[in-house]
């Protein structure tokens, strides 16, 4: 068989010829579970999360709507996509369902439930258990589902692959009052907007050595981050500049700096009413301001003097 690798995963080949063998080749010929061809099962699951629906964008220039999560049989937890978003309006994390003909594939990082046009998803009153694993019981290599609060966190870090894509990384420290453990977070993942003191939940995370020895939770692909800010609520209303950074979208008035949900325009002044949840304003209504000249004068003055 002459062929070349194909797609970004080593394991796969596109074939361009094939010769017969002179000889007779002996191998095995079982087939690995993660090379083994999608299979239509039935299934009993609960949901554990849903991502928003998001908009794919296909080969042929096409654009398909499709709803990620990840969901648990009892037994592991296992990444769940479907192409048809309507499938679960009435579905919210916590309920059980049972899918006829759901399509089971195995990939390089576990396995993936795609429900599709000939799956029927049918509300189910069976109660799955799950729980997350405290941080201190966490020790062997493998995929691990935790949560804890941030106590320590890095600035995001951008890469390029050895192939020339770019990449994103972050580090940050998980604790949950039993342990603490280092978290690197890849790709996307890295992105998401989050401030010490957050209640972050991660499913699937693997388990590995890191480059001190010390073990590591890797968050990658068919991994899932969920995060919830900490901290007791309260209005508030405050002005500032709109910083906006790999990290997310920050309020700064010189003297303190906020998260904001959602987006706003990098560098203009703003009043921000929501609600303050530790380091953290969900944002209700917002107003640009006029440039205070004075303002903008003791800023610069502040920072200047800043050590």
């Amino acid at each position: 068989m002459i062929g070349k690798h194909a797609g970004k995963q080593n394991s796969d080949i596109t074939v361009l010829a094939l010769r017969k063998s002179p000889c007779e080749i002996e191998c095995g010929m079982a087939v690995q579970p993660r090379l083994a061809p999608p299979e239509r099962k039935e299934i009993r699951i609960r949901v554990l999360h849903l991502e928003d629906p998001r908009t794919i964008t296909r080969r042929d220039g096409s654009t398909s709507e499709m709803i990620e999560g990840c969901v648990t049989d009892g037994a592991r937890v296992t990444r769940v996509v479907t192409w048809l978003p309507e499938l679960f309006d009435d579905i919210l994390p916590g309920t059980t369902i049972l899918v006829k003909g759901a399509l089971v594939k195995a990939r390089n990082w576990g396995t993936e439930y795609v429900i599709d046009e000939k799956s029927d998803v049918i509300p189910d009153g069976l109660d799955i258990p799950f729980s997350f694993h405290r941080l201190d019981a966490v020790s062997d290599e493998g995929d691990w589902s935790v949560e804890g609060t941030v106590s320590s966190l890095q600035p995001v870090r951008a890469f390029s692959s050895r192939d020339g894509r770019p990449g994103h990384v972050r580090n940050l420290v998980l604790s949950d009052g039993t342990a603490s453990l280092r978290v690197v977070l890849w790709g996307d993942r890295a992105l998401l907007p989050m401030v010490r003191g957050d209640l972050v939940s991660l499913y699937n995370a693997r388990l590995k050595q890191g480059r001190t020895g010390e073990p590591e939770l890797h968050v990658g692909a068919g991994c899932f981050v969920v995060i919830a800010p900490r901290g007791e609520e309260e209005e508030i209303t405050m002005e500032g500049t709109v910083i906006v950074t790999r990290e997310g979208t920050f309020l700064d008035n010189g003297t303190v700096r906020f998260l904001l949900s959602g987006s706003l325009p990098h560098g203009h002044e703003m009043r921000v009413s929501g609600v303050r949840s530790g380091e953290r304003i969900t944002v209700r209504s917002s107003e640009e301001l006029e440039r205070d000249a004075g303002k903008v004068r003791d800023l610069l003055e502040t920072l200047a003097g800043t050590p």
